[in-house]
């Protein structure tokens, strides 16, 4: 699709009032993608005023990682004089980012000669949004449904098979004892297995009802003092620094979990050839607060693992006990409240995590 225009100065000023009142961005370009034009809504989805964006090029609002292919995509379309039609993120110099659709005509004379662009965007962010949480939902009940069809089904199948052979009729057969002790170890599985469920809903709930400032080294002491004979017992030494962003507004109780499991994971997964050392920092960048917790751990294989590390029930390491619940836990902890959480890894090197608290 193309559209036919005349130079005509009146209907050019008429457009440019009316597309400054429009509640979608509008930006117009000449013929080598230089921008004549910016409205107000465009400067406010992408951080960036119309003087930098004529300066620059409108590209320097454009996520850098999908740079690249909007460039490659709006190439081909301008080849071929056909619409553009791309969603991406615009990323602000404040760390916002905001997913767009923009669409681009282009604009050519009675010659059928490209001679500029009509672009605009809409801020289409609620709604991606929404399908990422919707999809993460669906993940999380197909692991729900993977628990129950696997872990759940084999304690149950075990009962009621030693059901059938235990003898009824006589309680006193010798094979008695030993089917009630097999009938006790299944029972405390199923009970071990719906308890952790109950833990992962309970926890990941989000509880706005006593969001309050927390300072960060207040917390850190109370899990200290909670796990006092394993931090001794492994010699562990934690450092932390805080003076960046000595505090967020977050729930108590959530913060807490998400500390507690990241820091004793760290013992936990120590390597064997040195004691653990523990750093935790926090600073602040564009709309987020952010936490970092860094070991020198037996580390994760990412190159195995790294659609894995959140997953529920999911162990890296042989040999050592664990639920695989615990970062399961903390990224449903943080996304609920709208945040984030990154890990980078490196097998006997160690693993940093790297948490963003959206600032409330």
């Amino acid at each position: 699709m193309h559209i036919n225009v005349t130079d005509n100065y009146v209907a050019n000023q008429l457009f440019k009032v009316s597309a400054d009142y429009a509640p979608v961005g509008i930006m117009e370009l000449d013929a080598l993608g230089y921008c004549r034009y910016v409205n107000n809504c465009w400067c406010e989805l992408s951080g960036i005023d119309e003087h930098t964006i004529k300066d620059k090029g409108w590209q320097i609002a454009v996520h850098p990682d999908d740079l690249d292919t909007v460039i490659m995509k709006w190439s081909d379309a301008s080849e071929i004089q056909d619409e553009f039609n791309m969603e991406f993120r615009l990323l602000t110099p404040d760390g916002t980012i905001n997913w767009v659709q923009c669409r681009a005509d282009s604009l050519v004379n009675d010659d059928h000669e490209t001679i500029g662009y009509i672009a605009t965007i809409m801020d289409v962010t609620e709604r991606i949004q929404l399908q990422q949480e919707l999809l993460a939902n669906n993940h999380t009940l197909s692991q729900f449904r993977y628990i129950i069809s696997h872990d759940l089904r084999g304690p149950v199948r075990n009962i009621v098979a030693l059901l059938k052979f235990f003898n009824k009729e006589d309680p006193n057969d010798v094979n008695n004892p030993n089917i009630i002790d097999k009938l006790e170890q299944s029972s405390q599985k199923l009970q071990s297995i719906l308890q952790e469920l109950i833990e992962v809903t309970d926890l990941t709930k989000p509880n706005a009802d006593v969001m309050k400032e927390i300072r960060f080294d207040h917390v850190v002491n109370t899990v200290k003092n909670g796990i006092e004979d394993v931090i001794v017992e492994s010699n562990a030494q934690i450092m932390t620094d805080f003076s960046k962003a000595p505090s967020i507004i977050y729930t108590g109780v959530h913060l807490q979990s998400i500390l507690l499991n990241l820091i004793s994971n760290a013992i936990k997964y120590k390597s064997p050839d040195r004691d653990p050392a523990i750093t935790l920092q926090s600073y602040k960048q564009g709309q987020c607060i952010y936490l970092t917790v860094s070991d020198n751990g037996r580390g994760i294989n990412m190159a195995k693992n790294k659609d894995r590390v959140f997953g529920l029930f999911q162990r890296f390491h042989d040999g050592l006990d664990g639920k695989g619940l615990g970062l399961y836990i903390i990224k449903s902890i943080i996304e609920s409240h709208g945040g984030s959480i990154d890990v980078e890894s490196e097998e006997n090197v160690g693993t940093t995590f790297t948490i963003c608290f959206k600032k409330q």
